[in-house]
């Protein structure tokens, strides 16, 4: 016992050394001292059947009913669910001016009378500039809205509206939802939000009443103490001099103890967040209670109807690019004479990013930016593309190029979702710089550039707009959000399924439609036929019929409506006619850059 005694005295003069301003330990090392005290105190008082396995450390881990119960939580407030949880401003793309606000949830009839004011005909014409809410962090959307904005973006925001309304449904869930959404503990997206708001998920949470680090700290200490009060009360009771010193250095002891730090440090280990209405815990294994726009129920759809909301894209991945670029021209429709240009483009290396856009007969391939660009080709494509129910547009990614080729993904995207996501973000150039007749250089702005007479239009040789670099880097910022959206909703598929997809419009206007199949350009058809490359079936009212390798130059020389096709799950023929194409066309494009630079040679 003599042993015991000194260590509590040399125990005592360091408590002693610390309040007079010595830190040889830190509050850390106390707080250790702490909790080995109170065990040493447990073990002493032959109480060890009262104390759970592990000590105090594992107790004040442990998160109990009694830790809720030992909590008060200051200004309390009590409230009904707003009946309009949500409230956005919507405003005409194309003035800037005309706005209104409008409280969600909502319906197209409430709507219409605003969009008459705003002269807004549909929802290509509007965009959502603010999102307002009474819960704080729900105007953070705004910015990821204005970047995804689309068709479906209305009705989600308007489900996640009608799914706030319903949280006063569960005790204490709006409090729960409006920390999670203050702690961001959700992805950001709306569709995160809805699924937040589903009980399943919220029930994966524990709010506690603690509004600092030094408040929980202190329940801590206090609740560590309770936990122990029996083993404490026999150990100051006991008639030993050492067991009675010991409960005077405990109680001592715990005076220095830095309850804030201890709660800081506790909250960290449990992964908690303070937020303003309380300390949230847990929240791991959320699932995936709403899918997407399909998911939406009919009332709160304003725009879209329920067979056309969340319509499933695809995408592929790790894929030779140049290849798959001439096989959509192929089964998309008789386009392959812009096959050569847009490959030339690819091969050039200009970008990582681009587009391929597809409507009618005619296919644009350019770098994304590009399409942001006022008066750029693939941005009045885009314009001229977007009532077009055939328009197809796809996301080409490049992840590497050398002597194999170009691979990479391509993401097929919402073709109205692109039309408006460009629209919204256009940028105007900020100068136009010209070339007159006689070599002159002359720059103009956007306002003399319009306004120019015709006589003088006619002086100028050639010309190229200058675009304000802040302009581009926002509209690239918005193309790679409204990309990463497309791609996070769209389905991973193999090539037989993806070509499928991509064809669907081109075997629609078929007269000798044959679902199953891919329907292919004549002239690629023909090119596989004749090479031998596989099996080319013609589409005919009462079935197909296979053709042989001799009927090729015959058909070619046809000029009546002929219509094409390959088994869907036979796509050798198709390779290897993209293969050899591929090979062909770069092949001609070199020539033409050799003989266009013999001819620069030539003119200097």
């Amino acid at each position: 016992m003599a042993v015991f005694d000194d260590k509590i005295g040399a125990l005592i003069n360091e408590v002693e050394e610390q309040k007079e301003g010595n830190q040889h330990k830190s509050n850390g090392d106390i707080l250790g001292e702490l909790s080995a005290a109170h065990q040493t105190a447990a073990v002493l008082g032959n109480l060890s059947d009262q104390v759970e396995e592990g000590g105090l450390e594992q107790r004040i881990i442990d998160k109990t009913e009694a830790r809720e119960s030992a909590l008060t939580r200051p200004d309390e407030k009590d409230g009904a669910a707003p009946l309009h949880p949500l409230r956005v401003y919507i405003g005409n793309v194309h003035d800037r001016i005309s706005g209104f606000t409008i409280p969600l949830p909502t319906t197209m009839e409430a709507l219409l009378p605003f969009f008459a004011d705003a002269d807004i005909t549909g929802w290509q014409d509007m965009e959502i500039l603010e999102v307002m809410s009474d819960i704080d962090g729900l105007g953070d959307l705004s910015e990821s809205v204005k970047r995804t904005m689309s068709r479906d973006t209305v009705d989600e925001l308007n489900y996640l509206a009608a799914r706030l309304r319903t949280l006063q449904d569960g005790i204490g869930y709006d409090e729960m939802f409006a920390a999670v959404v203050e702690a961001k503990r959700y992805d950001g997206s709306v569709t995160g939000l809805i699924n937040l708001t589903f009980a399943e998920n919220l029930n994966r949470f524990d709010l506690l009443p603690a509004f600092s680090n030094e408040q929980y700290g202190d329940f801590l200490v206090n609740f560590a103490g309770d936990e122990s009060a029996d083993a404490f009360k026999r150990l100051d009771d006991s008639g030993q001099p050492g067991d009675k010193e010991l409960a005077r250095y405990i109680e001592k002891l715990e005076k220095y103890v830095d309850r804030a730090a201890y709660g800081r440090d506790a909250i960290k280990a449990e992964n908690g967040v303070l937020t303003e209405k309380g300390l949230l815990m847990g929240g791991d294994g959320l699932q995936e209670m709403y899918h997407g726009p399909r998911d939406i129920p009919a009332e709160y759809r304003v725009f879209t109807e329920p067979g056309e909301a969340g319509k499933q894209t695809l995408k592929i991945s790790g894929v030779d690019i140049a290849a798959t670029v001439i096989k959509l021209h192929a089964v998309c429709g008789d386009n392959m004479g812009q096959a050569a240009e847009n490959l030339k483009t690819l091969m050039s290396g200009q970008s990582r990013n681009y587009l391929l856009l597809i409507e009618g007969g005619n296919v644009c391939l350019s770098p994304a930016l590009e399409a942001y660009k006022s008066g750029a080709e693939t941005s009045a494509f885009v314009s001229s593309s977007a009532g077009s129910p055939d328009f197809m547009a796809f996301a080409v990614r490049v992840n590497k190029r050398g002597e194999d080729g170009v691979t990479g993904d391509l993401v097929e995207l919402n073709g109205k979702a692109l039309c408006a996501n460009v629209s919204h973000h256009t940028v105007a150039p900020e100068r136009i710089d010209a070339v007159l007749l006689g070599g002159q250089a002359k720059s103009y702005d956007l306002w003399s550039w319009i306004n120019l007479p015709q006589s003088a239009r006619g002086d100028i040789r050639s010309y190229a707009s200058r675009f304000p670099d802040s302009g581009l880097t926002e509209a690239a910022g918005c193309y790679a959000s409204f990309m990463d959206a497309n791609e996070t909703v769209s389905e991973a598929a193999c090539m037989d399924t993806f070509l499928a997809n991509a064809n669907t419009a081109f075997m629609d206007a078929a007269e000798n439609r044959r679902p199953g199949m891919i329907r292919v350009a004549k002239d690629a058809a023909l090119e596989m036929l004749a090479r031998g490359d596989g099996e080319v079936y013609r589409l005919i009212p009462d079935g197909v019929n296979k053709l042989v390798p001799i009927v090729a130059a015959r058909l070619a020389r046809y000029t009546g409506r002929c219509e094409f096709a390959v088994k869907r799950e036979d796509l050798t023929g198709l390779d290897k006619w993209a293969e050899r194409a591929v090979n062909k066309l770069t092949r001609q494009n070199e020539r033409g850059e050799r003989d266009k630079s013999i001819y620069q040679r030539e003119a200097l």
